[in-house]
């Protein structure tokens, strides 16, 4: 599953004693959904027919594909300069019209993937895909839900 991006923005911001992040990756045309999965820790009861659980850690936040629009370079620029090493990122979404401010998910993380010059083709835009790992080490991974106005 993926949304459109319709406004929505990918920041990337420079983690204190890091490489100075990218100034852009173009423009967000759409993005992946974000799995964070769990575990579920055995709890027997032997008074009961059904194995019972508990709650358990966070055990894996799973990777996000971007698609992004590019001015030429950009993707360059990242895939040799940029590949693995870690920054903060901002994905903000599109602002709701009830809203003041929009929702956004920021946390810290690295591109796992991205392409040495995408897709370019004569009477097109030039498109391309990167992958986004958050790592939740430097900056905990955290949404924040939009502003009601």
């Amino acid at each position: 599953m993926s949304s459109t991006g319709n406004g929505t923005t990918f920041a990337l911001t420079t983690i204190t004693g890091g490489d100075t992040a990218p100034s852009g990756i173009g423009r967000v045309v759409s993005y992946s959904e974000v799995m964070i999965n769990g575990e579920a820790i055995e709890d027997p009861d032997l008074t009961t027919d059904l194995m019972e659980y508990l709650a358990g850690d966070i055990t894996r936040i799973d990777s996000m594909t971007i698609q992004v629009v590019f001015d030429s370079g950009v993707h360059t620029d990242i895939a040799m300069n940029n590949l693995l090493k870690p920054y903060d990122s901002t994905l903000t979404f599109p602002l709701q019209s009830d809203e003041s401010t929009a929702a956004s998910l920021a946390g810290s993380g690295f591109f796992l993937s991205a392409p040495l010059l995408g897709n370019l083709e004569s009477d097109a835009r030039s498109e391309a895909s990167l992958t986004w790992q958050y790592d939740n080490k430097e900056t905990a991974l955290a949404y924040t839900a939009g502003v009601l106005s």
